[in-house]
């Protein structure tokens, strides 16, 4: 698994203590990343000194693992797309394997276990849906006993919080 990503299973065995104010910076910086440490400290109500200590901290406790730029994907002429597939005959390694295979693809920007009907929900970004199905057959055609059902969604728009 790549260096920035934490599995949830480290997470759940090592939680991370944080309180009211690194939540408040937490907030601040997921408004604007970019905004300078005097803003965040006063919308915070702590000194910059502080708050650069608190960022510090959470990027070394793993709170924090990297700053992102969110991208206007409809700007770039690039469509979005999403895998949903059901998993067959894994287990916990393969699971982990065929993750870290989607983390890594460089079309990939959303991976999410979830429960339900589907197990592995994906998002693809790539310049058109030739594109993304030739993307989607690669990734397939390297599990093919394992990601055997999938369903795929086309976006029109999309908008991320």
């Amino acid at each position: 698994m790549t260096e920035n990503i934490r599995l949830v299973d480290e997470i759940l065995d090592n939680p991370v203590k944080i309180d009211l104010h690194d939540r408040k910076i937490l907030y601040e910086l997921m408004i604007d990343g970019r905004q300078p440490l005097s803003s965040v400290a006063k919308a915070v109500h702590l000194s910059e000194q502080v708050v650069n200590y608190r960022i510090k901290n959470l990027m070394r406790d793993g709170v924090i693992t990297k700053f992102l730029t969110i991208l206007e994907i409809s700007q770039l002429k690039m469509g979005v797309y999403r895998a949903l597939f059901r998993l067959e005959k894994t287990d916990s390694q393969k699971e982990k394997e065929i993750i870290k295979h989607f983390v890594d693809n460089p079309y990939v920007f959303w991976v999410v276990r979830i429960s339900g009907r589907w197990d592995l929900l994906v998002d693809f970004s790539t310049r058109d849906i030739g594109h993304f199905y030739q993307v989607l057959q690669k990734s397939i055609s390297q599990f093919p006993e394992n990601l055997t059902n999938k369903e795929v969604i086309a976006f029109v728009d999309s908008w991320h919080f």
